[in-house]
């Protein structure tokens, strides 16, 4: 499944939106580069998906309200 099709796969599911999603970026610049794509993709669609390169910063942003 391409990163773009993973967007399109997510609004299949009928997730809940208010849901947050945080993704650590990979070392590979490659792969960080399809995180930033499914990143942009994603929120196209109204999910609330963000990457970060570093965990501490994800983990502040999910949890806080």
């Amino acid at each position: 499944m391409s990163t773009y099709e993973l967007g399109s796969f997510y609004e299949s599911l009928k997730i809940e939106i208010l849901m947050k999603e945080a993704i650590i970026l990979p070392e590979n610049e490659k792969a960080a580069a399809m995180m930033y794509f499914f990143e942009t993709t994603a929120r196209n669609r109204g999910f609330n998906v963000r990457v970060f390169a570093e965990r501490d910063d994800a983990l502040f942003w999910l949890l806080k309200v």
